[in-house]
């Protein structure tokens, strides 16, 4: 997918909000805003917006000094992600909710997005809570997906975003209590990349939500998943997998050209042009296939 108009002016929106977390003096601040409008204007059209995201915050992050400036917000979303999941288990029962349910959680999770939103952490359970009552996946494949499931031996999950990351977890958990047989693999970022999760982000996750998921390293430091630039591992593992499920935009955005039958993608719609490659409304939720 090669990037659109208005993935310039995202890009510089996101340079704001980290450079206004940071706080640097004006000066460099102002230093740093030219040097990415020069590494904006000389990128190629025919770039990816994962390529072109790579290329704003590698210049961000040479210029400040700072790899992960989100690091602190990535371990409180796990935090805060466990206690909404905490509670959700309290008021509800989950016992009675079908697998779709747990899936829609998780693509709820995916609102969990620094470089796409200006997220309050104080308001998230609120805000979670209430899109998971009122929400249903404005294009729903799930039903097929489940189909898949009952036939599979392996799944690969391809992860997006610290937080969200839990109900990923969860809704892996409960794909393994349904389906015994599947043995599931989840591929994390290879180096930090806005909120994305990475290794070191996974340690703040609870253990037993961990248990029996084969996590992996992508070899990819892009916000989303790229080909050639991701390891053997990796490669291996989404050619010869009999289900995979893409979770976010930015996954979305580096696979949407390499449809199969097999590859799903689970969202929130986060920007007008994905709404109208789509054709449908920014902040609707997706669960779909895209092969036909």
């Amino acid at each position: 997918m090669k990037i659109f108009p208005d993935c310039l002016p995202c890009h510089i929106r996101q340079v704001e909000r980290v450079l206004d977390r940071l706080q640097m003096p004006a000066k460099e601040t102002f230093l740093i805003y030219q040097k990415v409008f020069q590494a904006l204007s000389d990128c190629p059209s025919d770039i990816t917006p994962v390529e072109l995201a790579a290329i704003v915050y590698t210049e961000v992050e040479r210029l400040t000094g700072i790899q992960d400036p989100y690091e602190q917000e990535k371990e409180l979303s796990n935090k805060v992600a466990f206690q909404i999941l905490s509670h959700l288990r309290e008021t509800m029962s989950f016992s009675e909710q079908p697998l779709a349910f747990f899936a829609l959680m998780a693509v709820v999770a995916n609102q969990i997005d620094c470089g796409a939103f200006q997220v309050d952490l104080s308001q998230l359970q609120r805000r979670f809570v209430e899109t998971l009552q009122n929400s249903r996946f404005r294009l729903d494949r799930f039903e097929g997906f489940e189909k898949k499931l009952r036939g599979a031996k392996t799944l690969l999950y391809l992860l997006d975003n610290a937080g969200e990351v839990v109900f990923d977890l969860y809704f892996m958990q409960n794909i393994k209590k349904q389906y015994p047989q599947i043995k599931i693999s989840a591929a994390y970022r290879s180096e930090p990349m806005i909120n994305d999760v990475t290794e070191r982000d996974l340690r703040s996750v609870e253990p037993a939500l961990k248990k029996g998921i084969d996590l992996f390293n992508s070899g990819s430091p892009y916000p989303g998943i790229l080909f050639p630039e991701v390891s053997e591992l990796f490669k291996n593992r989404f050619e010869h997998a009999d289900l995979i499920l893409s979770k976010g935009q930015g996954n979305l955005e580096g696979l949407f050209d390499r449809r199969k039958p097999n590859l799903y993608f689970g969202l929130m719609v986060k920007c007008r042009s994905i709404s109208t490659l789509l054709g449908i409304p920014v902040g609707a939720l997706v669960f779909s296939n895209f092969a036909d």
